[in-house]
């Protein structure tokens, strides 16, 4: 995961320091999807893949921070398979059985 440059804050109620994103903040994370034989079943009859995860956080002010919370997640990426044609044969990547 990659994450944005944290910013340091003093919470005066608990006379600690943490670090922070303060604002609006972007994380990222690279996705490596598999051969097409094996993505295939999992598209929808868009031919999107769909992937699901959670978000845990815990949000704060300059007073108090509050209970953790967790979010789930959905991203939808259309799929399209590898362009087969234009790439001359000698150097097409040879799908595995």
């Amino acid at each position: 995961m990659k994450y944005p440059a944290s910013q340091k804050l003093h919470l005066a109620a608990i006379n600690e320091t943490v670090r922070v994103f303060l604002d609006s903040f972007r994380l990222a994370e690279d996705i490596v999807i598999s051969s097409e034989a094996s993505v295939k079943p999992l598209l929808n009859e868009k031919g999107e893949l769909t992937l699901h995860g959670t978000l845990r956080y815990q949000a704060c002010d300059d007073r108090k921070c509050y209970l953790p919370a967790t979010v789930p997640m959905e991203w939808t990426f259309p799929f399209e398979p590898l362009d087969r044609i234009r790439v001359p044969a000698e150097i097409q990547r040879k799908a595995r059985p």
